[in-house]
């Protein structure tokens, strides 16, 4: 009866050095992994919920940034095009009030009559000449100097001051009253020119040059409202072929009022030379600065006008934003450590507490068993546990009774 005790002795202990291996081979298993360096369930929580938190920040920062930002240009152009636009309204107000003074002068029905009789009476016409425009000059704003010629182009009289030499109009250049140049006085400043037939009865009787003050579309290049810190009006123009002239003072300087070689001009002086009236995004100016520049030309007096900003300046707002998205994602990722951590710790107790329970088991203590309570995956792990070391315990207890019974 011997030898049956022993084969059931056997068969009960190979049960167990079973369950062992498979528990040693656990043990074995996490130990080699924690050697090569492999996560346990805790930090890959912990990892998947950094990474997702993340990504998502990630994603969701770079479509506001994207969106935020086209939405500035856009907001930029417009902005830009309106300024633009109302300054052009305001210069051709400005344009026109010159043509009228013009105009006022020109009207004077005993000036016309005066310089009809001058081929007859040169030296009465000429003082009468003389005196209506001293008194029309007197009674008009922006009209520096007047002169008329004869329609042969000889001057007869003038009225006024400017510091640079009266010249009657091509021969067809001045079919109307109109814009003709700017020219730039011994003082660095510039002028206006206009040049008008001057008629009586539909005849020529002979010509008129008004040299006009400038000032006034001047002052208005002074006025950066709606421009911020950086932003300025530029007025241009082409006083000799290939030379162009930055005819106000600029905000920032570098370019005093003067002389620029079209080769040297930037794009938005040449855009607004040219008529071009597409908003230019990230183009340099005449510092070498990067901005958005909106043009216009001005055929009434032959100028272009440029309103630009720097670019850094309506950038701000988005650099702005995004150190305030990098501050986010910086707080949401401890955030989502903290919370991995923690939701790792809670997920992973019914697992450490199953392993606990198999070590002591693996210790002798069989009779132990894992506790199961909740209703999920790891419970049901614990309970199938549970059965499998009820099975080999009683498998186990038979098989000692009945070697005991044998003996």
């Amino acid at each position: 009866m011997a030898r049956p005790s022993g084969e059931s002795l056997n068969r009960g202990a190979a049960a167990i050095d079973r369950t062992r291996w498979a528990y040693v081979h656990r043990e074995t298993g996490v130990r080699s992994l924690q050697e090569s360096g492999s996560l346990d369930l805790r930090t890959k929580l912990v990892f998947a919920l950094v990474t997702t938190s993340l990504l998502s920040t990630l994603l969701l920062g770079l479509f506001s940034y994207y969106a935020s930002e086209k939405m500035v240009r856009e907001m930029t152009a417009r902005q830009l095009d309106a300024l633009v636009d109302a300054r052009a309204e305001d210069l051709a107000l400005i344009g026109q009030a010159w043509l009228e003074e013009v105009r006022l002068i020109r009207s004077r029905t005993e000036l016309r009559r005066q310089l009809a009789r001058y081929a007859e009476a040169p030296d009465m016409a000429t003082a009468a000449v003389k005196r209506i425009l001293e008194d029309a000059e007197a009674s008009v704003d922006v009209v520096k100097r007047v002169t008329v010629f004869t329609p042969q182009g000889d001057r007869i009289a003038d009225a006024g001051k400017a510091d640079f030499p009266a010249s009657p109009p091509a021969s067809g250049e001045a079919s109307g009253l109109s814009f003709t140049r700017y020219v730039k006085t011994k003082t660095g400043s510039v002028d206006a020119v206009l040049h008008s037939p001057v008629s009586l009865d539909g005849q020529l009787v002979g010509h008129m040059e008004a040299v006009v003050d400038i000032g006034g579309i001047l002052e208005l290049t002074r006025s950066y409202r709606g421009l911020g810190a950086t932003g300025e009006t530029l007025l241009v123009a082409e006083m000799e072929p290939g030379i162009l002239t930055v005819l106000n003072q600029t905000r920032h300087g570098g370019v005093p009022t003067g002389d620029l070689a079209i080769s040297a001009a930037t794009p938005a002086m040449l855009a607004a030379l040219s008529g071009d009236t597409a908003v230019l995004e990230g183009v340099e100016d005449y510092r070498g600065e990067t901005v958005w520049a909106a043009s216009r030309r001005l055929n009434n007096v032959d100028t272009g006008l440029i309103v630009k900003i720097d670019e850094q300046e309506q950038l701000a707002p988005l650099i702005a934003l995004r150190g305030r998205m990098i501050d986010v994602a910086l707080s949401v990722g401890a955030l989502a450590i903290l919370a991995g951590t923690l939701l790792g710790f809670f997920l992973s107790r019914p697992i450490r507490n199953l392993d606990s329970v198999v070590h002591r088991i693996k210790d002798g203590d069989i009779q132990l068993r894992a506790d199961v309570s909740g209703e999920d995956e790891v419970s049901f792990l614990a309970e199938s546990f549970n059965e499998l070391m009820d099975r080999v315990y009683v498998k186990r207890s038979r098989e000692d009774t009945a070697g005991e019974s044998d003996g």
